[in-house]
């Protein structure tokens, strides 16, 4: 007998704020010259997450040190990735344009999706996986303070 957790209509309307947030911020990006639009790419999906998983820490119980160190090591590389996008793009984007050169000319629309996906990958899984080895590590070890 399956269980269907019911989503509810407050993080329904979370989801759809943020992805119309982020279509906007990437429309503008878009629009303007620098490196606006790779820094959004790069740094909204994760901070997507961030934010949707930020309710969780007032949660108490087992799950909380997990995700205090999550969201504690992962807005620490959400800033630090997006700053050197931003303070170096040509060294900070070279393997995209890497992949760029070589990739089969299929169509201008088609490379650049694979490019927004390759971004997506490259950039993205490293912060998830070290947001998540972050978020075990602090609940596997947490400090007891004792009082004498």
């Amino acid at each position: 007998m399956a269980v269907h957790k019911r989503i509810s209509i407050r993080l329904l309307m979370a989801v759809i704020f943020y992805l119309a947030a982020d279509f906007a911020i990437i429309r503008a990006a878009l629009d303007s010259s620098g490196p606006h639009f790779g820094v959004a790419i790069v740094v909204l999906p994760f901070m997507n997450l961030l934010l949707l998983n930020a309710p969780r820490l007032r949660v108490g119980g087992k799950t909380r040190l997990f995700w205090i160190g999550f969201e504690t090591v992962g807005w620490a590389l959400l800033f630090l990735v997006g700053c050197f996008a931003w303070n170096s793009p040509d060294s900070f984007f070279r393997p995209i344009d890497w992949i760029d050169k070589h990739l089969p000319a299929v169509g201008e629309v088609e490379n650049f999706a694979l490019q927004i996906v390759f971004a997506l990958i490259f950039y993205t899984a490293p912060q998830l996986l070290a947001a998540l080895l972050a978020g075990r590590l602090t609940a596997n070890y947490r400090v007891k303070i004792e009082r004498r």
